[in-house]
């Protein structure tokens, strides 16, 4: 037979409440579930399916200073509130320093908890050195996440 003092009673409610509370925290933020860079993307205007087309993760040149004609960030974005909200994408070069447009976006959230998908294709980006690059995500000045390619030169 196990017994229980009220030390470890109380212990365990406050446990359980601290499991709660983060629970709870995590189910009132807007969240990233995906970002993936392509070729190209669209979204079906049946039943807003987004089909993906050659998804990659790095960029390869015989020289630096190339230019990628075309690409797209395809995203999910799952939202806990009806309202509007500003989704802001940066381009960050290998150094950490900003590049290209900022992007600023208004979206308006039919119905609290869902999942909207977003595709920004982005052309003419110039690739200036080898590293990785970050195209960052902010939901009303929060990030939530991002999506990165790694630019190398063929040996």
């Amino acid at each position: 037979m196990l017994t229980a003092t009220n030390q470890d009673v109380i212990f365990l409610i406050i446990r359980q409440s601290i499991k709660n509370s983060i629970l709870i925290k995590i189910m009132l933020e807007n969240k990233l579930n995906f970002a993936h860079l392509c070729d190209d993307a669209i979204i079906s205007q049946e039943d807003g399916k987004i089909s993906i087309i050659g998804l990659f993760k790095e960029i390869i040149s015989s020289r630096v200073g190339v230019v990628h004609p075309k690409m797209a960030l395809v995203s999910e974005i799952f939202f806990t509130e009806k309202k509007g909200y500003n989704l802001k994408i940066e381009f960050e070069d290998p150094s950490g320093n900003e590049f290209n447009k900022t992007f600023i976006k208004s979206i308006e959230v039919p119905d609290p908890n869902v999942n909207i998908g977003q595709i920004l294709k982005i052309k003419n980006i110039e690739l200036k050195k080898q590293g990785t690059y970050r195209i960052k995500l902010y939901i009303d000045g929060d990030y939530i996440g991002e999506a990165s390619f790694d630019f190398k030169i063929k040996q």
